[in-house]
């Protein structure tokens, strides 16, 4: 470090080329170093831009490992869950099914931003002690499905069984242990099994990518300056996934590179013209602009294509809102007395696959069981059988514990209930908690408001 001060090098200039040099490696070359540690990084004395050395440890990635890696990148930086696991998968992730599983945590735990040594090793022990917590808080819950260690009491004295968790009743568990035998056992005999690994196994081209990743966190830290991967290499993982060959019915996705085209890191930067060899990266074909958007309008009364410009005026702003990227790609539809007098489409099907949006295109709808739920509700106001002032106590009176007895149907309905986080710890130790209708309806009748109920929507 004496020497780069001397020189007057910016250290986090060279941190950050290297970081550029890396992801155009790996999402445009599909070939890079494995071993990017300080001694192998020369830094010139006159333009005092960084230098890769020894390229003995080298890893290949083909085309599909190299989409499904610029696939994860964009959905870590998106907190696309789905994206995410469907990114895993492809590059060879094997996850067992029956242990839950926390994606998010793991991508969020290996594209951490690099920090200075302090900062970094603050970071550890408080990430060291949030999992004792977490794990301590996990143990003081079990739920039907569990798998727990049961004590039991004899006249020889105590011995320990494995068992299943079948309900959780008042003080008490109902157990199935391993030789078929059910028993009641009070709660605190029984205590949460080690967690098994979610991991199967572990794919070499993963392996080597977070050993490249430790590398230059080991490198940020040597230089004592901060560094955020994603911000660095999302960029090219984009134009990896731009310039994706939409798949055929047999042909291998591939990912075209032409070094004309100069990446761009933070929002309006181009990277200099010194660093031409590092930040060329796959260029976006014109074909793949915004795709323009088409339109249907149907002959209504008072309607007319040619005579009214509303439809048009929706047009411009759905294109404007694609143009600006506020919106990917979309469909809009309007209906006035079941007849479409809006029917619009646009933009592209996902960061991943960047084919145009078609009228039949589709997509996941979300929070659509909360209209189905409110005209339930609605229908058995209509019939007089629920009041929306009444508390939900009155026809569940389970629901009145923790301070919930005065909660009335209403505010559940407006989100004014203060249970907007309830039961996110324990469906992120289980996630298939929500399959279990038991489990949900003992989490939702034992959560606590975080806030006054009526006081805030949330």
């Amino acid at each position: 470090m004496a020497k780069l001060d001397e020189h007057k090098a910016d250290r986090v200039r060279i941190v950050d080329h290297v970081t550029r040099a890396y992801a155009h490696q790996i999402f445009v070359d599909g070939f890079y170093s494995a071993d990017p540690h300080p001694g192998n990084i020369l830094v010139d004395r006159t333009t005092l831009m960084p230098v890769l050395l020894d390229f003995g440890l080298t890893k290949e990635l083909d085309a599909h490992t190299r989409y499904n890696f610029a696939r994860l990148l964009v959905a870590v930086a998106e907190q696309d869950m789905h994206g995410l696991l469907d990114a895993l998968e492809g590059v060879g992730l094997k996850l067992r099914p029956d242990v839950p599983f926390d994606a998010a945590l793991l991508a969020r735990y290996f594209f951490r931003d690099a920090k200075t040594q302090a900062v970094a090793r603050a970071e550890s022990q408080q990430r060291r002690a949030d999992l004792r917590r977490r794990v301590a808080e996990a143990a003081r819950h079990v739920y039907a499905g569990d798998r727990v260690d049961v004590k039991l009491r004899g006249f020889l004295g105590t011995k320990s069984r494995k068992g299943e968790v079948l309900w959780v009743g008042d003080g008490h568990v109902r157990v199935k242990l391993t030789n078929g035998e059910e028993k009641e056992v009070p709660r605190d005999a029984v205590r949460l099994q080690a967690g098994r690994s979610p991991i199967d196994a572990w794919p070499d081209s993963f392996i080597f990518f977070d050993r490249v990743l430790g590398l230059l966190r080991g490198l940020t830290a040597a230089l004592n300056v901060t560094q955020s991967y994603l911000d660095v290499m999302v960029p090219y993982a984009r134009r990896a996934l731009e310039s994706h060959d939409a798949p055929g019915a047999d042909e291998q996705k591939t990912i075209k590179a032409a070094p004309s085209a100069p990446i761009v890191g933070a929002p309006g930067e181009h990277l200099p013209a010194a660093h031409a060899q590092v930040s060329a990266a796959v260029s976006t074909p014109a074909a793949d602009a915004a795709m323009p958007l088409s339109a249907v309008a149907v002959a209504l009364p008072g309607f007319g294509v040619g005579g009214v410009d509303r439809l048009g005026g929706i047009s411009e702003l759905v294109q404007e809102l694609i143009d600006s990227e506020d919106v990917l790609g979309c469909q809009v539809c309007v209906l006035r007395n079941g007849e479409p007098i809006v029917d619009l489409w646009g933009g592209r099907l996902s960061p991943y696959d960047r084919r145009p949006v078609a009228r039949d295109s589709l997509f996941n709808c979300f929070s659509v069981t909360k209209g189905v739920v409110t005209a339930a509700v609605l229908s058995l106001v209509q019939q007089g059988r629920i009041d929306l002032s009444a508390p939900v106590a009155k026809y569940w009176p389970a629901f009145a514990a923790e301070g919930k007895d005065k909660i009335t149907v209403e505010q559940v309905l407006n989100h004014q209930a203060g249970l907007a986080n309830a039961g996110l710890e324990e469906l992120a130790r289980d996630p298939f908690l929500v399959a279990d209708a038991d489990a949900m309806l003992q989490i939702l009748a034992t959560a606590t408001p975080e806030i006054a109920p009526g006081s805030e929507t949330r």
